[in-house]
């Protein structure tokens, strides 16, 4: 039990459904979520999950299956916390609108069985505008702090401040995503005796992010991933994921002489 969360307090909606397979992906309401080479999959959807609750704010519920079959209901917290539920999910309850009234002259007329109007499908890009939202926010306080600690003309300033404009233009995510890991990676490890599991986590959410990131943007951002790995107990293989992809980058890029 996860000290201060209340279940109950946590919305009923939504549930995430999580399928872990025996050979393929494993999947988020039939999403495919890429595990790093070597990784438990589990990691890699607590991940994710812990991702989508921090775009809400909020804890968020999911339902497991297991390769066995087993249902497992959890609470994941933007933090990456997991708690475990001893019950199933509560249903989410919905009120029924009221039936609607005829009009007088309508009464005795033939029911309509024209269809009724499908929902508006989701927008595809909500998700990454409420991401892009958050992330803004934290950018700003971390370019705040760098002025105030380093000045207004430091390099650590004008990085925040590059990618704020970037991001605001439309820029990369995975590029913001991979520099507030990397941030909050030296921020935890700045910390007495920082949680190795959790360190885990945000370095595994720092490699994911910096591999989905443009070519150009994970060579520049390489040397600060690979340096912060590097200080972290159980990152050898996540350092092996990153050196892997940067040689793969050069191979790419090489004249076909140089291959």
């Amino acid at each position: 039990m996860l000290t201060g969360l209340d279940p109950e307090q946590v919305p009923a909606t939504p549930i995430y459904s999580v399928i872990l397979n025996a050979s393929g992906p494993a999947t988020i309401n039939g999403e495919p979520v890429t595990a790093l080479p070597g990784h438990d999959p589990r990691m890699a959807v607590i991940a994710e999950l812990r991702r989508r609750a921090a775009l809400r704010g909020r804890p968020i519920r999911a339902s497991a299956k297991e390769i066995n079959g087993v249902h497992r209901p959890l609470i994941v917290t933007p933090d990456g916390d997991v708690m475990e539920l001893k019950a199933s999910h509560p249903q989410p309850v919905t009120a029924a609108p009221p039936p609607p009234q005829a009009a007088p002259e309508a009464r005795n007329q033939p029911v309509s069985t024209t269809a009724a109007s499908a929902p508006a499908e989701p927008d595809p890009d909500a998700a990454r505008r409420a991401w892009c939202e958050y992330a803004l926010v934290q950018i700003e306080r971390h370019e705040q702090q760098a002025r105030t600690q380093y000045g207004t003309g430091s390099l650590l300033a004008r990085n925040w401040s590059r990618l704020r404009t970037e991001l605001e233009a439309g820029g990369s995510p995975w590029e913001a995503a991979t520099e507030l890991w990397i941030a909050a990676l030296h921020r935890a490890l700045a910390g007495q005796a920082p949680d190795v599991r959790q360190l885990r986590e945000m370095a595994q959410s720092a490699v994911q992010s910096w591999i989905g990131a443009d070519p150009e943007v994970s060579v520049r951002l390489a040397p600060r991933l690979h340096a912060v790995l590097r200080r972290i107990d159980n990152g050898v293989d996540l350092i092996a994921a990153v050196e892997q992809r940067m040689d793969d980058l050069h191979t790419m890029s090489a004249p076909k002489g140089e291959r």
